[in-house]
C-alpha cells in the first residue's frame, strides 16, 4: 500500500507527464522543399561525394546550402563547379568557428519546409529524401525523424553493420524527464527536421563547436515526437581523427566530450523550463545523465586514474551515477586493474567494436523501439 508521501509524488508526477505537450504542427506543404545542410572544412576530398548523394536524390524539389567553415584547402573551388552546374546549390564562406556555427549560418539561408543535416565526409542514400519525406507524411505530428546509417572505410567500403541497433519513437519527453534528459546519440546525417521544430533549435550555440547532434536530440525530445525509418539511408565515413575518437579517444578527448554533455544538460535544462516551467525543469538531474559520467570514468582510466579522480570525484563516486548493467560492471573490473592495464583494457573494448561506446552508454528503453 502506498504512504501517503509516495501517493503525493506519483500525482505530482502525472500532472507533469499531462503538462508535457508536443508543439503542433501544421499539415506540410504538397511536394514541400527540402533543405539539405552542409558544414564543410577541409574535406576537399569528400564534399562532392556528399553534394552529388544530395543531387542525385529521387525526390529533385530540394537546396543544398554548404557553409564553408575557413577551408583551406580546395573546397570551395570543388563547391564551386558544383554551383556552375546546379543553381540548387548554394555556397556560404565564413572564418573558421565548428560546426555548430557553420550549420548555423546554413539554416539562416535555408528556405525548405524540410531541414536534413549531412556532414561533408557522409552521403545519403538515393531514396534518403523520398523517405523522409513519406515518413513525415504518415506522421504529421512528428517534427524529427531519424534512420540508421552505415560505417564506411575512407575509400567508402562498408565496416559496420547498420547502425544504431536500437531506434526510439514516439513522444519520449515524460520518459526522457525520469532519465536526466539523456537520449540515444543521433549521428547528424540521420537527424531530419520539419522546419517549425528546427525554428526552435537554432541557431546551436557555438561554443559546442562539434558536439551538434547530441544538443539538437536534447532539445528536440521536449518539442515532437519522434518517427523512424529503419533502413540505412545513408553512409558514415570513418576516417582518420574519427576513427581514433571512437577507437582510441585520449583523455582530453573524453574530458571535452564531458564538458560538452554537461553544458548541453544545463542548456536542457533552461530550455525545457521555457517550454514547461521551472517545476518541470527541476525534475532534471545531471545525476542521472549517463552519458556525462561516462565520460568522466573513460577521461578517468585513459588519465591513469589519478590520485585526486576527475574534475574533483572519485571513481567510486562517479560509477554509481550508472544504472546496473554489464557495462557498469566492466567499468568496475577496469577500476581494479593496474593502470596499463586497465586503459589497455577500455582501448581493446573500444577497437573490438567502436560504436560500443554509442550503444553501451544507452539507458534502458525510453520508448516504443524498432530493433534490427
Amino acid at each position: 500500500m502506498k504512504s501517503a508521501v509516495e501517493s503525493i509524488v506519483h500525482k505530482s508526477s502525472e500532472e507533469i507527464a499531462r503538462r508535457l505537450k508536443p508543439v503542433g504542427l501544421e499539415p506540410l506543404p504538397h511536394h514541400p522543399l527540402a533543405s539539405v545542410l552542409i558544414a564543410n572544412y577541409n574535406y576537399a576530398q569528400y564534399v562532392g561525394e556528399a553534394i552529388e548523394s544530395v543531387l542525385n536524390q529521387s525526390y529533385g524539389n530540394l537546396e543544398v546550402i554548404i557553409c564553408d567553415d575557413g577551408s583551406t584547402d580546395a573546397s570551395c573551388d570543388v563547391i564551386s563547379r558544383y554551383i556552375r552546374k546546379d543553381s540548387r546549390v548554394k555556397l556560404l564562406r565564413k572564418e573558421n568557428g565548428g560546426q555548430a556555427s557553420a550549420l548555423n549560418a546554413a539554416y539562416a539561408s535555408a528556405q525548405g519546409e524540410l531541414i536534413c543535416l549531412l556532414d561533408s565526409d557522409d552521403t545519403f542514400h538515393r531514396l534518403k529524401l523520398e523517405k523522409v519525406l513519406a515518413a513525415f507524411s504518415r506522421n504529421p505530428d512528428s517534427g524529427l525523424c531519424v534512420h540508421r546509417l552505415l560505417g564506411v572505410s575512407k575509400l567508402g567500403k562498408p565496416i559496420s553493420s547498420p547502425m544504431p541497433r536500437l531506434l526510439y519513437k514516439g513522444w519520449l519527453a515524460p520518459a526522457a524527464l525520469k532519465r536526466g534528459g539523456f537520449l540515444p546519440l543521433a549521428f547528424t546525417c540521420t537527424l531530419n527536421f520539419r522546419k517549425a521544430i528546427a525554428d526552435q533549435l537554432f541557431p546551436i550555440p557555438a561554443e559546442l563547436r562539434f558536439f551538434v547532434d547530441p544538443f539538437l536530440t536534447a532539445q528536440a525530445v521536449f518539442l515532437t515526437p519522434i518517427v523512424t525509418i529503419p533502413d540505412s539511408l545513408a553512409l558514415y565515413r570513418l576516417h582518420g581523427e574519427g576513427v581514433a575518437e571512437l577507437t582510441a579517444p585520449s583523455a582530453s578527448w573524453m574530458t571535452r566530450q564531458a564538458d560538452a554533455f554537461l553544458r548541453i544538460f544545463e542548456l536542457q535544462k533552461d530550455f525545457v523550463a521555457k517550454l514547461f516551467g521551472q517545476d518541470v525543469a527541476g525534475r532534471l538531474h545531471l545525476e542521472e545523465d549517463v552519458a556525462y559520467w561516462d565520460s568522466l570514468l573513460a577521461a578517468y582510466i585513459l588519465q591513469g586514474k589519478p590520485s585526486n579522480g576527475i574534475r574533483g570525484l572519485s571513481a567510486d563516486r562517479i560509477i554509481c551515477h550508472l544504472p546496473p548493467s554489464r557495462t557498469r560492471h566492466l567499468w568496475r573490473l577496469m577500476l581494479c586493474l593496474p593502470s596499463p592495464v586497465a586503459r589497455r583494457v577500455f582501448l581493446l573494448w573500444r577497437v573490438q567494436s567502436p560504436f560500443r561506446r554509442f550503444l553501451s552508454s544507452r539507458l534502458a528503453p525510453l520508448g516504443e523501439r524498432v530493433e534490427a
